[in-house]
């Protein structure tokens, strides 16, 4: 996703955010699935800006699921 936001690959970076989208919504991750949808709403409008701090954000909570999984 942060490749697609620097050379401007909206389709991309659509697709990816569609993807984290449904997938984060079928596990109930609702903050994950809310970034993920600003992410595609962004790149159908063609605008990036925010977008490698969404990101990070998605990052930031990918982590959080893998240590939180790493407990159980």
């Amino acid at each position: 996703m942060k490749r697609a936001i620097a050379i401007n690959d909206f389709d991309s970076l659509a697709k990816e955010a569609h993807h984290i989208k449904g997938a984060s919504a079928n596990v109930g991750v609702e903050g994950m699935q809310y970034n993920a949808q600003k992410l595609e709403e962004m790149s159908s409008h063609q605008q990036l800006e925010g977008g490698i701090e969404i990101v990070s954000a998605l990052e930031t909570s990918l982590s959080r699921i893998q240590a939180w999984l790493k407990e159980i």
